[in-house]
């Protein structure tokens, strides 16, 4: 009727059954891209800042990078803060240096990671974890964390 036979139906059908899951597969690599939420964060990962290239929020474990166990850290070029209370996240003023603005940096750049920050400082600071820097002349300088709950 519209002159097109069996075969051009075929391939019609299939484009629109083929747009139909690249729109779909779409959004779901949009979601994952963008961070769609604190299931997309977990141990080994880092963020980094988007004014700040060279600082990033680590979740260890990440050892090429010095970071020999879980925990979280302000990584900046010279070295590494202990993210080990919530006053780092949660504090409102302005007065504490660069670590707090820069933070809040992360937090807004990625959706969710705040949260996810919270929760692990909070695990880790009911597992009385305590956080260590280490310097030696072989490999340098690395981080390491000890609880003494599990």
């Amino acid at each position: 009727m519209f002159g097109l036979g069996a075969g051009g139906l075929r391939i019609v059908s299939c484009a629109m059954v083929g747009g139909g899951l690249f729109t779909a597969g779409g959004f779901g690599v949009d979601r994952a891209v963008r961070g769609g939420g604190q299931s997309t964060y977990r141990l080994g990962q880092k963020f980094c800042s988007p004014q700040h290239p060279a600082v990033c929020l680590v979740f260890g474990e990440r050892k090429e990078e010095g970071f020999m166990t879980e925990g979280v850290w302000l990584n900046e070029s010279g070295g590494a803060q202990k993210i080990d209370s919530l006053e780092w996240i949660n504090y409102s003023g302005t007065s504490t240096g660069q670590t707090v603005p820069l933070l809040r940096e992360i937090f807004e750049k990625f959706q969710g990671l705040k949260e996810f920050t919270v929760k692990k400082v909070s695990e880790y600071k009911d597992r009385n974890c305590v956080y260590q820097d280490h310097q030696d002349s072989s490999s340098g300088l690395w981080y390491d964390m000890k609880c003494s709950k599990t």
